[in-house]
C-alpha cells in the first residue's frame, strides 16, 4: 500500500470529519470515502491471505530443517560418542564401530539434503 493512498485517505476523512454537521455539503467526499475504504478493505484481505500462504511456506520449512537437524544431531552423536571408537575385549582390540561405518551415516545424511 503507497503512502500516498494513506495521505490522500487521511485529507478526504479530514475533510468529511469538517462538514459532518453541515447538511449542504456534497456527497463526492462521502463517496470518494466509501471508494477507499473499499479499496482498503480489499487490500487487507489480500494481505491477511497472502500471510496465511507465507504462514504455511514457512511451518513447511521449519518442519523440514527440524526433521533435517534431527538428522545432523543423530550423526554428530553417533561420531562423538567414544564408544565407537576403539574396544577391547580383554587385552584383544575389536574392529570400532566408527572403522565400520566409514563415514557412510555422514555420506547419508549429507546425501539426504
Amino acid at each position: 500500500m503507497k503512502k500516498e493512498r494513506l495521505e490522500e485517505m487521511k485529507e478526504l476523512l479530514n475533510e468529511y470529519y469538517e462538514d459532518i454537521d453541515d447538511p449542504f455539503a456534497s456527497t463526492d467526499n462521502t463517496m470518494a470515502i466509501v471508494d477507499r475504504v473499499g479499496y482498503f478493505v480489499n487490500r487487507v484481505q489480500e494481505l491477511e491471505e497472502n500471510n496465511i500462504a507465507l504462514l504455511e511456506a514457512l511451518r513447511f520449512q521449519d518442519e523440514d530443517l527440524t526433521k533435517q537437524n534431527k538428522a545432523y544431531r543423530e550423526v554428530l552423536d553417533f561420531y562423538g560418542n567414544k564408544d565407537n571408537y576403539m574396544k577391547y575385549v580383554g587385552m584383544q582390540p575389536i574392529t570400532p564401530t566408527i572403522e565400520i561405518d566409514s563415514g557412510k551415516k555422514a555420506r547419508e545424511v549429507i546425501t539426504n539434503d
